[in-house]
């Protein structure tokens, strides 16, 4: 995107608000966690169909956000491609679409666990490279190497402070005293939902969603289920709202990734990020106000509640 005339901290921002994408569109770790988590009951196909339709929203208003910048700047457009051309450059690009393909067959299979995956796609990466599209050399390597562990060295480092964060919390029963005091405050779901939405937020804003779900769904699980409020549903809310997290700073550990890769500064990065994420939280309204957007799937497609 940089070399096609896109500013840097626009790119990583948009990358960045993308990425929150995956925890939504199944498989999704956080929701298996979230349905394994809050009892018996909560049905993990269900919730992994009731997060299509979360997960095409955002990022269908992703798209109109980037559209929308993308022409009051006046950034580059591409030429349209010649549907001819398409089998052409299709090839090509086969080598490296194939990747998410092997990953999603292989964890959806349970043919490999999600961080033997990992792996896979590493190997698989530097073969395609080195032997398809020589683009790798040996002496490249190392340097790879170096950005490697610096990288991940970061993302360890905020996941730390973060998890120190979680522990405090824990141990203080702030989540649970919270909890409590909006079960008390009323007995409509939406009024309910919504100020859990609030608070789920401001979590998001210091810790990464699985520490935080560990802590938060014992808790508030209860109070969801004295008003009504279907579980599945609230598990949606609960893992889109926690996800936005990863793009709130200072703990959004996919501000610091996307910067790190663009080569900006984390500030010109943030000051891109309000319509994505202003996008993401009309998503998290729409979703939270409007129960069918999630349960929807569920019903048609497994006759979920009925």
């Amino acid at each position: 995107m940089k070399k096609q005339g896109y500013g840097g901290g626009f790119a990583a921002a948009l990358m960045a608000s993308a990425c929150v994408n995956g925890p939504i569109i199944p498989p999704s770790i956080p929701l298996v966690i979230y349905g394994l988590s809050a009892g018996k009951g909560v049905s993990i196909i269900a919730l992994f169909l009731g997060g299509i339709v979360p997960g095409i929203l955002l990022a269908l208003s992703l798209m109109v956000a980037a559209y929308w910048i993308s022409v009051k700047r006046n950034y580059p457009v591409s030429e349209a491609v010649p549907i001819r051309q398409i089998p052409r450059l299709f090839l090509p690009a086969s080598w490296a679409l194939m990747m998410p393909v092997i990953i999603l067959i292989g964890v959806t299979g349970g043919i490999v666990t999600v961080t033997e995956s990992a792996t896979i796609a590493v190997v698989y990466a530097a073969f395609i490279d080195f032997f398809i599209y020589r683009e790798l050399s040996l002496r490249t390597i190392w340097p790879i190497l170096i950005q490697t562990a610096l990288d991940t060295a970061l993302v360890m480092f905020v996941i730390a402070l973060s998890s120190g964060f979680g522990w405090l919390l824990a141990v203080s029963g702030t989540p649970r005293a919270l909890a409590s005091w909006i079960g008390s405050l009323s007995s409509d779901p939406t009024i309910i939902l919504m100020m859990i939405n609030v608070f789920l937020l401001i979590i998001g804003i210091f810790m990464e969603p699985l520490p935080a779900m560990f802590i938060l769904i014992p808790v508030l699980v209860p109070v969801v289920q004295a008003v009504g409020i279907d579980l599945v549903h609230f598990g949606l809310v609960m893992v889109f709202n926690l996800c936005l997290g990863l793009i709130t700073p200072p703990v959004g550990i996919l501000l610091y990734i996307c910067a790190n890769f663009a080569g900006v500064k984390l500030e010109e990065e943030s000051r891109e990020l309000g319509p994505f994420l202003g996008a993401g939280v009309a998503v998290l309204i729409i979703i939270s106000l409007f129960p069918a957007t999630v349960l929807w799937l569920p019903r048609l497609l497994v006759g979920y509640g009925q």
